[in-house]
């Protein structure tokens, strides 16, 4: 340090003095350092992919360029395949994949900030908190449900219980029941917390032996998501031609189940809003119309009628969900045409260079990938060399 004196010109000069400190840098020990240790970020879990969820920022005391990258392994199973990944010079960490609340509820990944010539690094850590967001509808234990009361029973008998459950946490993942008003509803009472179903008024077997009841599940999320009880699933394999079976119904007499024309059966659809499926009237056998695509619609719900040969005839009908099962018919997409990438000719050994993502639009197992390397070149300033494989 030393003093610089600053004098003017006049009669009577005068004069100012200041104090000079001069810091010399050792370039060799300039690291990164974050401007914080710990990051902390809570995003929706329904946030589209591709959005930017939050910038870290490290510096040096010489303004060196920062690269940045994601330590790989911090996340042992639930960044498995990598949900994230962060803009190289940036530090903008982003999502590459769907998040989803059900699976992991947080994350904690390890960030290095590094620098060149020399290579130094600091590190820091983030910790992404996912909001649970009212994505799923409650779904029913069991699609049927079969009670029995005695004749005469009193009045308060228990029927049976009903359960549905919520995949999704707190208010948007606890249920109630009601039913789905009918004629027959009103004789029985349903205690909507606990799914419990009693009787309302004694019952005479004579007067009607059997009663179908729909009933419907509701979260207490917003937007809220509901669930009817589906007596009947059906099955079949998208991309099949038109004429595959999806299942057979079988409908029965109760109180007459052997009894001459009461055992004869016919069947007919009531209600199919995209005219895709047929029923034969004396086997019960749905089919579909047309082809099938899974990724398009997943499932249907239709309404099937079956009626007696009684005089005079009795109907019955029951809701079918026809499920779409999926075939592996889709080629998983990279996320990007291009991956580019950089990483300093000093890094070292295992360092992170790129994270590349691809999507499949199949589901389940159809849809979980592996990552290969097909096409591998390798430049210097004087050849070029391939590797293909």
């Amino acid at each position: 340090s030393f003093n610089v004196v600053a004098n003017d010109n006049g009669n009577v000069s005068r004069k100012t003095v200041t104090l000079v400190r001069i810091t010399v840098l050792d370039l060799g020990n300039d690291p990164p350092v974050f401007s914080q240790g710990v990051y902390v970020v809570t995003v929706r879990e329904d946030i589209a992919i591709g959005s930017s969820l939050i910038q870290l920022s490290a510096s040096t005391k010489t303004n060196k360029l920062i690269y940045y990258s994601i330590v790989p392994g911090n996340v042992p199973s639930s960044n498995n395949p990598p949900r994230f990944q962060i803009r190289i010079s940036k530090g903008i960490v982003w999502n590459s994949h769907r998040l989803d609340h059900k699976e992991t509820s947080n994350f904690s990944l390890t960030i290095r900030a590094e620098t060149t010539d020399p290579p130094m690094s600091a590190f820091a850590n983030l910790k992404i908190f996912l909001e649970d967001v009212n994505d799923n509808p409650p779904e029913f234990v069991m699609p049927r449900y079969q009670g029995h009361v005695s004749e005469n029973a009193p009045i308060g008998s228990s029927v049976l219980q009903v359960s549905a459950r919520d995949r999704d946490s707190g208010e948007n993942g606890r249920v109630t029941y009601s039913f789905v008003q009918d004629k027959d509803s009103d004789k029985f009472g349903l205690d909507e917390n606990t799914g419990l179903v009693t009787t309302r008024e004694e019952f005479d077997r004579e007067a009607q032996g059997r009663y179908t009841l729909a009933l419907k599940a509701r979260d207490n999320g917003s937007p809220q998501k509901t669930t009817d009880t589906i007596p009947y699933i059906g099955h079949v394999m998208e991309n099949l031609k038109a004429g595959a079976s999806v299942m057979t119904m079988s409908a029965v007499d109760i109180d007459d189940p052997d009894v001459g024309n009461n055992a004869v059966m016919t069947y007919a659809l009531l209600f199919d809003a995209n005219g895709l499926f047929s029923i034969d009237r004396d086997t019960g056998v749905i089919r579909t119309r047309r082809m099938l695509d899974r990724e398009k619609r997943s499932s249907y719900d239709i309404v099937v009628a079956a009626t007696d040969g009684g005089d005079p005839p009795q109907e019955g009908k029951v809701k079918v969900k026809v499920i779409v099962d999926d075939a592996n018919d889709q080629h998983p997409q990279f996320t990007k045409r291009v991956f580019a990438a950089k990483i300093s000719e000093s890094a070292a050994l295992g360092s992170t260079v790129a994270t590349v993502s691809a999507t499949d639009r199949d589901e389940g197992v159809n849809a979980k990938l592996k990552y290969r390397y097909v096409w591998v070149r390798e430049s210097t300033p004087n050849s070029s060399t391939c590797m293909c494989g």
